[in-house]
């Protein structure tokens, strides 16, 4: 309730007022946001920073691949074979046998049986000669899986990942 008496404000100081506290949300609003800025900037450097020394690592990561081979390989050869193999012999041949032998006489000839027994010792190296060449001819399946170990730091992957790291390195230095 507004008394009769009393002068109505003038409307300036309520428009000072106004801007006074529009004036004061806009700086915090502001100072609220450079905070907010800053507080992503650390975060981004932190970032770029993890990532480049993650990078310098990979350099001596080691990338494992295993490669499946499965195909036909024709195989075609001449093997010559050319070897002397002493053959050890030690046995006993057993004879049980009769030979007819003609005996002439005066009176005629007669056949007079001589019967053998008896066992007789075999005891030799008998020299076995192998000169051969063996034709081959054929298809073998492949059918296999290569592990393949390939250390990074060999190949030119390992310059561009130096070139990324040293640029994520100044890149962090700006932020």
């Amino acid at each position: 309730m507004t008394r009769l008496d009393e002068p109505p404000a003038p409307a300036v100081n309520n428009t000072v007022r106004i801007l006074a506290f529009l004036l004061t949300l806009s700086l915090t609003l502001h100072a609220a946001t450079i905070y907010t800025l800053y507080q992503v900037r650390e975060t981004a450097r932190g970032q770029v920073s993890a990532l480049a020394e993650a990078l310098g690592d990979a350099g001596d990561d080691v990338i494992r691949i295993s490669v499946p081979l499965n195909q036909p390989i024709p195989v075609v050869a001449s093997v010559p074979i050319r070897k002397t193999i002493t053959v050890p012999i030690d046995t006993t041949i057993t004879l049980d046998t009769e030979f007819t032998v003609p005996l002439k006489t005066p009176l005629g000839t007669y056949n007079v049986p001589v019967p053998i027994r008896g066992d007789v010792p075999i005891k030799l190296e008998a020299p076995v000669v192998i000169d051969e060449t063996v034709e081959i001819k054929t298809t073998i399946t492949l059918d296999t899986t290569l592990p393949l170990e390939l250390p990074v730091r060999d190949t030119p992957l390992a310059a561009y990942l130096e070139q990324l790291r040293q640029g994520l390195l100044d890149l962090a230095e700006r932020l």
